[in-house]
């Protein structure tokens, strides 16, 4: 692989076997590895600490992850949450132990939808639309990539 694809992918932190499906793929650069990686290995890549900017994960966290799932939320701080993350509201130190409850929460979502889901075909979907909508909605240049 080329050597600034590799750089990206060692600040990324990206393991052996991920390195490998990349190699697998014929990826050179960054742009061709964003145009040909699995949706697995493209959602967790740009969700890495330091590849997003905030809003760029605020928006992912809003729009791809949760709007999904919105309907098994029951927790009114975790519906609260995500209307401020769609509304691009602050959220506040005090909204912070809310915040963690809503992860918490969301996370709890995910999971119970994702064991009714109980196929992996179900997760693999789940997944292919977060890539399809990063795809979408980022161009690999608004990404922190250097």
């Amino acid at each position: 692989m080329a050597d600034k694809l590799t750089s990206f992918l060692t600040r990324i932190y990206a393991g052996p076997e991920v390195l490998e499906r990349l190699a697998a793929t014929g990826a050179a650069t960054p742009e061709e590895a964003w145009a040909r990686a699995d949706a697995r290995d493209l959602v967790w890549a740009v969700t890495r600490p330091g590849v997003m900017s905030s809003d760029q994960r605020r928006r992912f966290l809003a729009e791809a992850v949760l709007a999904p799932i919105e309907h098994l939320l029951t927790d009114e701080r975790s519906k609260n949450i995500l209307q401020k993350l769609r509304t691009n509201e602050q959220i506040m130190q005090e909204d912070a132990a809310a915040a963690r409850a809503a992860a918490e929460a969301a996370a709890d979502a995910a999971w119970a939808a994702a064991r009714a889901a109980s196929r992996a075909a179900d997760v693999s979907a789940a997944r292919e639309q977060q890539a399809r909508w990063i795809r979408t909605n980022f161009r690999l240049a608004d990404l922190r990539t250097n």
